[in-house]
This record gives structure tokens, sequence and C-alpha cells, in this order.
């Protein structure tokens, strides 16, 4: 039977020796720490599987080698220092190291001896990392404006970080070991009850808005948020609490509320205010209603009236004019001759106001309207116009809508016989017709006269002539009519000129009815309008 040596000494050993090594080895091969055994010289003289594991590399590679040659990266570092240091000085060490190859903590201890160093290495990389993170929270919570206290399912305050210090006016000193009630108002003492109630159940508290004391006797207005703590074991020993300081808010809350008030108050007084006012303004409208229904009444009972007597002063003047022209001399023929022009122009004046007064008075008939054959009436109307004046007159396709064709009617003849009249050459005429969105917009194009800027507006007014009548005949009122049905309708006129090349005439009407679109007259209507 060979020789038994020491592994950490290499001395030959007794049979009792033999046994104690053999023990001694079971337990260093059965313990998760590392454990290595280096000689004077440095050199591995026992290595167990757990340091195997952590330096990952096989022992039987490292015995008998060289510590500091087999792991240069070791030299310089705090593990050369400290190794050095425990065998120059004979004394045990104990320091943590980060291994940068295997990225681990490690808790070192090594202990001196006769045959060399004997040194012990645990991972700690898990605790270290828990650590950071508590260091971590316990940074958050010292930091936070917020109160973080703990305390024990007997109320107890077990923590006090700086915010609770700030926020309740209390050192950590002054309350460690205290009951959490004495920050509670009496009359909320029930709370506390409460809340301890459901974190016995593990419920968490959110956000729950209610009033604390603080050192000063000061109430403040706070938002609790209480979660249950537990230990290794998962049972509930005590409960985290986070209490926010909410007066500034409940300030806002207070001003905004005040404000709506005050927002709410004079939205009711504007609101009777506009209601008063339109009250007064439907009093008005009504007032002007009639005011101008009895106006419209007025004119038409007195254009109704005039005529008869007007009728009579034509007669006469006429009469005399057949009977004694050339007898009383020239002077007296000049006059009964302006009076039959005046008595005639007085007739048409009074017969285009009470027109303009009639629509006011009579209600709309509203039907479909073919503009096509309102355009064929029109122009067989003004027939000895056009041949009189050499007119040429064309149009896009008409639609078919809903309106008055009486009223409509006359809006035409009275564009169409403007453009006629109001040229001094061959009259060029177009009607054109486009439908935009709900609405069409037509326009009645001459090559006439035109019209400066500045009178663009006054030609709708009644009685407003830009000419005098022996130049252009006429009352003023045509236009007028043509704008009040326009707009009866639910539409717009307008017009656009340069003076001296000729004018459009622009009118919208709904386009609430259209029935038929781009119809143009037969041929029959076309011969009868030429013949």
């Amino acid at each position: 039977m060979g020789e038994i040596r020491s592994p950490l000494t290499g001395q030959k050993l007794s049979e009792p020796a033999e046994i104690a090594r053999g023990l001694a080895t079971n337990i260093l091969e059965s313990i998760t720490d590392g454990f290595i055994a280096l000689d004077h010289e440095w050199r591995f003289r026992y290595i167990n599987a757990s340091a195997e594991l952590f330096l990952n590399r096989r022992r039987s590679d490292l015995l008998g080698k060289n510590y500091w040659e087999e792991f240069p990266a070791a030299i310089g570092t705090q593990v050369e220092n400290e190794y050095r240091r425990a065998v120059a000085q004979q004394t045990s060490i104990e320091f943590e190291d980060h291994n940068e190859v295997a990225r681990r903590y490690f808790e070192i201890r090594g202990y001196p001896g006769a045959h060399g160093l004997s040194i012990y290495f645990r991972d700690i990389t898990d605790r270290k990392k828990a650590d950071e993170i508590h260091a971590h929270l316990a940074a958050i919570v010292a930091s936070s404006e917020d109160a973080v206290v703990s305390k024990d399912l007997h109320s107890i305050i077990k923590s006090w970080n700086k915010g609770a210090e700030r926020i309740f006016g209390y050192t950590a000193e002054e309350v460690m070991g205290r009951s959490i009630e004495l920050l509670i108002p009496p009359e909320l003492k029930h709370e506390e009850a409460q809340i301890l109630h459901r974190i016995r159940r593990g419920d968490r508290i959110e956000h729950c808005e209610t009033i604390r004391i603080r050192k000063d006797g000061k109430r403040i207005p706070v938002s609790l948020s209480v979660s249950p703590v537990k230990n290794a074991a998962g049972e509930i020993i005590g409960a985290a609490k986070i209490a926010r300081d909410i007066t500034d808010k409940k300030r806002a809350e207070e001003e905004i509320y005040r404000l709506n008030q005050h927002l709410e108050q004079r939205i009711r007084e504007r609101t009777r205010e506009l209601e008063n006012a339109n009250t007064q303004l439907v009093e008005q409208a009504g007032k002007l209603a009639r005011a101008n229904a009895e106006l419209e009444r007025f004119v038409y009972v007195s254009s109704h009236d005039l005529q008869e007597p007007l009728r009579m002063i034509s007669g006469f003047t006429q009469l005399l004019a057949q009977r004694y022209e050339g007898k009383l001399g020239a002077d007296a023929d000049d006059f009964i001759k302006f009076a039959v022009d005046g008595a005639d122009r007085m007739s048409r004046l009074i017969k285009d106001l009470l027109k303009y007064s009639l629509l006011g008075m009579q209600e709309m008939r509203s039907a479909p309207v073919d503009l096509e054959e309102l355009w064929y009436l029109a122009v067989m109307d003004l027939k000895v116009s056009i041949e009189e004046s050499g007119a040429v007159l064309t149009h896009d396709p008409l639609p078919t809508i809903m309106g008055d064709a009486t009223q409509l009617g006359q809006v035409l003849q009275n564009l169409l016989a403007n453009a006629i009249k109001f040229t001094r050459a061959a009259p060029q005429i177009h009607v054109c017709a486009e439908r935009k969105g709900q609405e069409w917009v037509f326009g009645v194009r001459d090559n006439g006269i035109g019209i400066e800027p500045q009178y663009t507006e006054r030609i709708f007014e009644v009685f407003r002539r830009l000419h005098s009548t022996s130049e252009y005949p006429g009352t003023g009122i045509g236009l007028a009519i043509c704008k009040r049905v326009i707009e009866a309708h639910g539409g717009r006129m307008w017009i656009e000129s340069e003076y001296g090349k000729g004018s459009t005439f622009y009118f919208t009407l709904p386009d609430n009815y259209t029935l038929v679109q781009g119809n143009s007259p037969s041929p029959q209507r076309l011969k009868s309008i030429d013949s």
C-alpha cells in the first residue's frame, strides 16, 4: 500500500490523519463556496469543485501551477494587494471584488498559514444587485417630495422619509415607534381601522383624499395611497403609505369652482340680457313689419287710386293735342306735348310702383318653373324691340326649378329689355347658367354701355337712374323689382360691369327642384321666334 500525503502540505499522513483529511475533503467538496489552497510560491495545492466552476478552469490543469501566471489579469488589482498583505502580515483578510471576466461579484476571505494561503470566495452577485435596487429605491424614497411612511399592523411607524418631515413637520426621531394616529384628526380616527382592515385582506388603497394634522396643528388635505408590506414568506406584516399634500390642488379646484360659478352667473345675466334684447328686437321687427305692410298698402292704394285721375288728365291732354295742335301757337303746342309726355311717364311710374308694392303683398306661388319656357315667352314679348334693335340673343341650356313663374318671368324680361335698351350698337346678349353646389348661377351678359364701379349698388335702388329719360326711357324701378324677386326666392343678385364694354347681371336660385336640365327650345319655337 502506497504512502498518503496531505494535499495541502504534501506531508505523509498517518491513518487517523488520513481519516481527518477525508472528512475535510468531503466538507470542502460539498460546500457552495469556492476554496483554493496556495503554497508559499503561489502554486495551486488544492481546488474544490465550486472553485473549479467559478474559475471556469479544470483543477487538473491548475494544480501545481502559479496563480499569477494562470490569472495575470489579477496582477495589480485589489486581489493581489490583499493576498500579498495577508501573507506578509500573516493576517486574515475579507473583501469584495468584481470579476470583470466572469461579470460577477465575489466575497473573498483569506487565511494565511504555515504552508501558504487558504482562500474562500462566495458569489454575491444576486445580493449586490438586490442591494443596488434597495439603495436605488431608498434614494428615491429619501428624495421624494411626497411623504413615504411604513407602519406595522398595529399602526406603529417604522420608517419616515424627508418628504414626511416636510409635509407633517415631525422629524423621524420624533415619530419612530409612535402610532400613525397622531396625524389623524379625532373625527377621522375610524379611517385607520378601515385602512388596516383592507391591508390585512391584501387590498391596495389608491388616491384616497382625506385630512391630516401637521405638528403645528394645521390641517392639510392629502391624497393617500397605501399598499401591504410582505415578508419573505409572503405574509403581510405592515403597510407602506404615500401621502401627497394636495393643498395647491384643492386651492386650484376651489378657484376653478369659484370662476365657474362666476361664469355661470355671467352667462345667466347675459342670457337674460340677450332674451330681453331679443324680445325687443322681435317687438321692433313686428312694428317694422306692420309699418312696412302699412306702407306697401298705402303705396298700393295710392298708386291704384291715382290711376283714375291720371287717366282723366292724360285723356284731356291728348284731346287738347288732337283739337288745338297748330291753332294756339308753337309755345302752346310744346306745352301740350310736355303735358302729354308727363302724364304718360306718370302712368308708367304708377304702374311700376304698383308692381313693386304687390311683391310684398302677394304670396309667392311656388311650383316647377321651366326656365326654357320663360325664355321663350320673354323673347316673344320683346319681339318688336329685338327686331328694331337687331339684337342677337343666345342662351345656355336652362333648368327647371321651383319658384313663381310670373315673378321669375318678369325678372328675365326686365334684364333682357335693359340689355337691349342700354346699348349703342347691335346688342349681343347671352344668358348663361351653371350649377354650383346647391344653387344655380345665372348671368345676363350684354355688350352695352356698361356702368362705372361707384354706381353698381345704386342701380338696384327704387327710382335710382343714371341717365335722363330723354337718353334712355324708364322709371328706375325695374332692377329693384328684379332684386326683390330673386331675394324672395332665396337667391342673390349683383352686377359685374366694365364701363363702355358691357355688363353681366348675375343672380342665383336654389337648386331645390331640378326636374330637367339641358333642355333647349324646340325647332317650332325657334321658328316662331325668328318669324
